[in-house]
């Protein structure tokens, strides 16, 4: 039986960037949630790929005076409203080429408008934000990626809680150490 925790609720969305279904990311990131439900936090999942998400058009609408977000008036508006409502963010992606994955490319790039015209972030709370990756790469080869990853969520005022990875295509197993420390993160939000 889970005790739930007492005290503030966090509202913990977890965005995918992976197109599989039942990727080795969403393993990781579900096992994150169910920590953070169990602790009574509500939680919301998004699949990028089932979304039409337009990539950012540079037009610089977003910076040109406060107050105003990106204008394009499509889902991936919706997932940076979402993103913006959250207090704790767990983005997951594969790595692909090197890089996250088209999907969360297309996601993170939209975050061009929380900045201002001098890139300063116009996120006014702070919030926080756990990095789940799934490569099949070896362990530590991708490292440098996430550290970007984690600079530009520390920008924008989410605390870096720290990644989960799973390396050299290993699917992430019911009980095994990774999954153990993706359900204590969530639920020791």
């Amino acid at each position: 039986m889970v005790t739930l925790k007492t005290g503030v609720k966090l509202k913990v969305l977890a965005v995918s960037g992976s197109p599989r279904i039942k990727s080795n990311t969403e393993i990781i990131l579900f096992s994150v949630l169910k920590g953070a439900e169990d602790a009574g936090h509500p939680t919301e999942f998004i699949k990028l790929n089932d979304l039409e998400i337009t990539p950012c058009q540079a037009c610089n609408f977003c910076r040109e005076e406060p107050g105003h977000w990106c204008k394009l008036n499509d889902d991936g508006k919706k997932v940076l409203d979402k993103t913006l409502d959250c207090d704790v963010l767990v983005f997951g992606s594969p790595i692909y080429m090197g890089g996250i994955s088209a999907q969360a490319k297309a996601y993170i790039d939209r975050w061009y408008s929380f900045k201002d015209k001098n890139r300063i972030t116009k996120l006014d709370r702070d919030r926080k934000v756990i990095g789940v990756y799934a490569q099949g790469a070896k362990d530590g080869t991708y490292h440098r990626l996430f550290e970007t990853n984690e600079r530009l969520f520390n920008s924008n005022n989410f605390a870096y809680l720290g990644s989960l990875v799973t390396a050299d295509y290993e699917v992430p197993l019911e009980g095994s150490k990774l999954l153990k420390k993706a359900y204590s993160m969530g639920f020791d939000l």
